[in-house]
């Protein structure tokens, strides 16, 4: 076994049709494995029950788990709502594209935890960022910054609203749940020593999910702008 053959898409690449059709119906599978139940529910013995396929046959396709969520990864962003090119607009471009990663991320609350290597269709996204940062700055470790900030952001983001809506088993939350949370933070507004929190909480202005997530990113790009002076 050459070197390229530990790198899946190099392998995978040389499939015949068929096989991958195969592969892709057994990585859907697993998509909604991780979507129904969490990460922690996905195994190859899982999967291959559920893809009523043996385990023998799926480590032909699918050498690992590792593998298997380089797989996901990969196949999520291929549905990513993105332009064929850039617009040419570095800010509407960045923008768009964080949109895009953070619709990703809540479809596939799993997929944000996740640490994979750059499969095609993640490429295709990550070199349509480049291609806006780098017409909002030539040089290349700049670009990488702002790309990175970026992403780093969309990720913390969307982590942060899932863990409200999630409890610690990774299953939403049950109305009682919401009720008991709610009454706790109720009583805890009444206390002295947190008057400021308080009067942020009491406000007749609550921001959605969304109106957060916009209003930080557009401060971020602000902030960007203003420190590339562009």
């Amino acid at each position: 076994m050459g070197p390229q053959d530990t790198v899946v898409w190099v392998r995978h690449a040389t499939l015949s049709p068929r096989a991958r059709r195969e592969l892709r119906r057994l990585v859907d599978v697993a998509i909604d494995i991780a979507d129904r139940a969490g990460l922690a529910a996905l195994t190859m013995r899982v999967l291959a029950a559920e893809a009523e396929t043996g385990t023998t046959t799926l480590y032909r396709y699918i050498r690992s788990r590792d593998e298997l969520l380089e797989l996901m990864a990969d196949a999520v962003h291929e549905a990513a709502d993105l332009p064929d090119q850039t617009s040419g607009h570095w800010r509407a471009d960045l923008s768009a594209i964080a949109h895009a990663m953070r619709a990703q991320y809540l479809q596939h609350p799993w997929l944000p935890t996740l640490v994979v290597t750059v499969g095609p269709h993640t490429l295709r996204m990550a070199n349509l960022a480049a291609a806006a940062a780098l017409r909002l700055s030539p040089d290349p470790a700049t670009a990488e910054a702002v790309t990175s900030t970026i992403h780093h952001y969309v990720r913390g983001a969307v982590l942060g609203e899932i863990a409200e809506t999630t409890s610690t088993t990774n299953a939403p939350l049950t109305a009682a749940q919401v009720r008991s949370v709610t009454s706790w933070k109720r009583a805890m507004l009444d206390n002295p020593d947190y008057a400021a929190f308080a009067q942020l909480r009491r406000t007749d202005v609550t921001l959605t999910h969304a109106e957060r997530f916009e209003f930080g990113l557009e401060r971020l790009l602000d902030g960007i702008e203003r420190q590339l002076d562009v």
